[in-house]
């Protein structure tokens, strides 16, 4: 057998491989830089091909076993592969493959499957297997035989989220033959330390001419090997850890993926200078409990070795962080977040999942930091070089790389979200899924060393709408309107999800928060029966995080409202957007937005997206199917603009926190916030303003505020500020004048303590006059 690094090259008849020389190069992923135009794409000699089967019902790797409490397992959860190899084709694989409507795609029997390219739009087509995750270290190897090809085929590799050339692509291959990868090796040189990996295979043919059918039958696996996987991270608070040690756990597996337990191997671990012994339990499942572990990062080292033959062994690592503690809360009175007891302020970041890169596919590639990078990669020779990952494809050292800048631009939140369309998805069907988990991990680590707070959406957008969930929820009879069925099986197996969740991440200090749906929980199929599901869910079995929802897509109702029909969470988002789109030059909007979301405990959940930047007016303006763009120097000034008027606006109202939609760009806005909040001793109120504004729900939709605008407008040009009273409240303390905005305005006449004489812009009306 003829051998180059990593990759085997096997012709059926044991003789060389042609390879065409007129064959076209091989594909590059681009990952689109927006979910809800966009799409992933394999590009090739400039045209874009979708990924086959991206908008489908996935399979979740059927081979998949979870090991949690109910199965033995203290306090974490192990998922490894119950078959070796891994069947990824034909009527017995664990898996499930996609192509596009023209083409064909059968099982020929229980090992191959049959793809036959009948698109007349393409001379190259393929099939897809999208997002397959799988225990890397327990099948290393994959194997890839083609039994028949009518015309010349090619295998390509991609991690999930990842632009830039495929992880692997083969040579053309001109006949039938085998072609063997040793993956975890190409994983590692990546960058990737996970015991997990999630990839898009691909098997695709060319035609000459896009008209002519092609054929190919192929066989694909993984093999298996001896192996010593341990539990998904661990991570304690160090109290948690004192009391109750570190719990370390694995299965050590032989070749065929059998369970083995005291009778044929020994298995050790170690933590620093310390080796310890692990116990089967009786179930193959290993354990030991270590204490005095400190606050820090730290890597066990797991040992196995086969008592018939101690040349045999096998090893891995198991990442365990053990915090300090110290989680964020919410103070209702003050409607601050708060750490160790004391507020923090507001703090502020921005939503953030896809994330420009620069000269991606070479050795220069790197994160796109700043307005100067983003310009000199717009001045390249040739196409802007730039593109984007998106969070679940980073490596550890790119993690470590973003936070730390976002660090230093003022950052103090992030939110994490996934699920939508094509991110990462942490429920795979009632279970966690351990790529996801174990990425999540090394994300809030990176978070947590640079002081970033980060908020998650457990899930987002119903399943099935926005969001294609797994098959296994179809299977298991899930309907979109199980969001409204506390009853339903649906509940049954988000509640298993959400446990191995907490079981992961409740000691995590890096999380601020946790929600349902994110902002899909104001839609009518989630609502008050999920959000309120999920909130005791983490209630029972998490605790230590601050649960808030999103009731509001636009602040158009008592901003309390939701607190008064029994949503269970306290701090509730809202979006600026109606703003941006109808009132894009307009100051007053602002302010009337966050002083009523003052009247409640809202925070700005999104808003600020640059997509909303018109590419023709280069102006703030709402969604169309021209989405914007910064490539503008005067799009850049009015997108830098509008950022400091609403975030400098919620710092001064003193809301929670602020989040902006996928940053670009303009990351280093933040830098002057984060100084204010730092310097500002949050426990103190703000002066009451002596002037007070009575509203009510006419007032709270946009088109009803037109008259708070108006106040707002004349207010300023005095300048003196005034406070917002709701409905027929009692006014704060102090307060010397009250407006009504719910009757005809009165047009009032302000007389200044130090301009007696000046009168407002709204005239004066009989006995209205009064110092402020």
């Amino acid at each position: 057998m003829c051998r180059i690094p990593i990759v085997a090259l096997i012709a059926s008849s044991c003789a060389p491989v042609l390879v065409m020389a007129d064959m076209p190069p091989a594909p590059v992923s681009v990952s689109d830089f927006n979910n809800y135009t966009g799409d992933v794409y394999l590009v090739r000699g400039g045209r874009k091909q979708p990924y086959h089967g991206m908008h489908e019902s996935w399979v979740f790797n059927r081979a998949m076993v979870w090991l949690d409490r109910q199965t033995g397992v203290d306090d974490a959860v192990i998922c490894y592969s119950s078959q070796s190899p891994l069947l990824l084709t034909g009527r017995k694989q664990v898996s499930r493959w996609h192509t596009g409507k023209a083409d064909e795609l059968a099982d020929v029997d229980d090992r191959f499957t049959r793809f036959v390219k009948r698109d007349p739009q393409w001379e190259f087509d393929h099939v897809t297997l999208p997002s397959f995750q799988f225990p890397i270290e327990q099948h290393p190897v994959a194997e890839l035989e083609v039994a028949e090809a009518t015309h010349p085929w090619q295998w390509l590799i991609v991690v999930k989220g990842r632009s830039g050339p495929p992880l692997y692509a083969s040579p053309w291959q001109t006949a039938p033959g085998k072609l063997t990868v040793n993956l975890l090796d190409l994983y590692r040189n990546k960058g990737y330390g996970q015991h997990f990996a999630n990839f898009h295979f691909f098997v695709a043919t060319w035609t000459k001419d896009p008209k002519q059918e092609a054929k190919v039958v192929f066989r694909l696996h993984l093999d298996g090997r001896r192996a010593i996987v341990p539990s998904l991270p661990v991570i304690r608070t160090h109290d948690r850890a004192t009391n109750e040690g570190i719990p370390i756990h694995a299965v050590v597996l032989d070749e065929k993926a059998k369970r083995l337990g005291k009778e044929s191997v020994e298995v050790t671990a170690s933590l620093g200078e310390r080796t310890f012994e692990l116990v089967d339990s009786g179930s193959g499942i290993w354990k030991a409990v270590v204490r005095g572990v400190p606050v820090g990062e730290h890597k066990a080292t797991l040992r196995a070795v086969w008592k018939a033959d101690r040349g045999k062994t096998a090893a891995s690592t198991l990442s365990i962080h053990v915090t300090d503690g110290q989680f964020v809360g919410y103070d209702p009175k003050l409607r601050l977040l708060t750490q160790r007891g004391k507020p923090l302020g507001p703090i502020a970041g921005s939503h953030r999942t896809q994330v420009m890169f620069k000269s991606i596919g070479t050795p220069r590639e790197s994160l796109l930091f700043g307005q100067a990078e983003w310009e000199a990669a717009l001045a390249a020779d040739g196409a802007p070089d730039y593109g984007f990952h998106w969070w679940e494809s980073f490596t550890e050292g790119e993690l470590d790389a973003d936070f730390a800048y976002l660090a230093r631009c003022g950052w103090s939140a992030l939110h994490q979200s996934q699920g939508w369309m094509w991110w990462e998805r942490l429920d795979c069907g009632g279970r966690i899924a351990p790529y996801g988990a174990e990425q999540l991990a090394l994300l809030l680590a990176a978070a947590r060393r640079n002081q970033v707070r980060v908020y998650f959406s457990l899930s987002l957008y119903p399943y099935g709408e926005g969001t294609p969930t797994w098959a296994q929820y179809y299977e298991a009879g899930y309907q979109k309107s199980d969001y409204s069925k506390p009853d339903s099986k649906f509940y049954q197996m988000f509640a298993d999800y959400i446990k191995h969740f907490a079981t992961i991440f409740r000691d995590e200090t890096a999380l601020f928060a946790l929600n349902a749906t994110g902002e899909s929980d104001f839609l009518a199929s989630v609502g008050k029966p999920f959000v309120n599901h999920v909130y005791d869910l983490l209630q029972a079995h998490d605790g230590n995080h601050l649960v808030i929802c999103e009731p509001f897509l636009w602040l158009d109702k008592d901003p309390n409202y939701y607190r008064k029909t029994g949503w269970k969470p306290v701090l509730g988002g809202m979006r600026t957007y109606r703003i941006e789109w109808t009132m894009p030059t307009a100051v007053e909007p602002i302010a009337v937005l966050f002083k009523l979301a003052a009247l409640g405990d809202l925070f700005m959940a999104e808003g600020l997206s640059w997509l909303h930047i018109d590419p023709v007016t280069k102006r703030w303006r709402g969604p169309s199917q021209k989405w914007g763009t910064l490539e503008d120097p005067v799009a850049m000034t009015h997108y830098r603009e509008r950022i400091r008027e609403t975030f400098y606006t919620g710092l001064a109202y003193r809301t929670a926190a602020l989040v902006s939609w996928d940053e670009r760009v303009t990351e280093d806005e933040r830098i002057i916030f984060e100084q204010v909040r730092r310097a500002v001793d949050w426990s103190k109120p703000f002066q009451t303003p002596r002037l007070a504004i009575r509203l009510g729900p006419g007032q709270v939709p946009l088109r009803g505020r037109s008259k708070l605008h108006a106040y707002e407008k004349a207010l300023s040009s005095l300048p003196l500020e005034c406070t917002y009273v709701w409905q027929d409240d009692p006014v704060p303390p102090g307060t010397l004048f009250t407006i009504d905005a719910r009757q005809v305005p009165v047009e009032p006449a302000f007389v200044s303590a130090s301009s007696p004489e000046f009168v407002g812009e709204f005239g004066f009306g009989e006995g209205s006059e009064v110092v402020i």
